[in-house]
């Protein structure tokens, strides 16, 4: 009778344990978003994000500064790669990762991929996700769990501060194998 226990744990470990692989959605890149006092520019931004098939959550880096180079500091795929974890059991992740301190803040709204266009043309927001968006945003991660049928988001960006700001950018997607 314990083996014939043991022998059915095991099985349903097998079949109910997944691993996880961090995919990268958009690498890092870094974007000059102006003053929204300022006439000439763009202040505001919007990225749209294709999630990759499988997706259980995905996580969003962002980080501002004074240079354009700083992009490539955020490091979340390669940080994401070291909690690879074959048994699925991923937990407080984001606590872990480390971000470059940032500069200035910037408002990051998470919506629905069809708002994307509507971001940049309209001065008003359009609806959004509030869990998973930041307002008054200097620099780090927001992991988003996986919800609803789409795989079309978009991460609008807006810049708060009184003067221009670089805004470095990295979404990983955590995929079930």
């Amino acid at each position: 009778m314990r083996s014939f226990l043991l022998t059915i744990f095991f099985v349903a470990s097998c079949f109910f344990s997944y691993a996880y692989k961090p995919v990268r959605v958009l690498s890092p890149q870094s974007f000059l978003l102006n003053s929204s006092l300022t006439l000439l520019g763009r202040y505001q931004l919007s990225i749209p994000l294709n999630l990759p098939y499988g997706t259980v959550r995905w996580y969003y880096s962002i980080s501002t500064s004074k240079n354009p180079n700083s992009g490539e500091a955020l490091r979340l795929f390669s940080q994401l790669l070291r909690f690879e974890d074959p048994t699925g059991t991923l937990t407080d992740v984001v606590s872990s990762l480390a971000v470059p301190k940032g500069y200035a803040y910037c408002d990051v709204f998470l919506l629905d991929g069809v708002d994307c266009p509507k971001f940049t043309k309209l001065l008003s927001i359009p609806s959004y996700y509030g869990d998973y968006s930041r307002k008054n945003f200097i620099s780090g991660v927001v992991e988003v769990p996986r919800f609803g049928r789409s795989n079309n988001f978009c991460l609008g960006v807006r810049n708060n501060a009184t003067s221009g700001v670089y805004v470095s950018v990295e979404v990983v997607a955590l995929v079930q194998d």
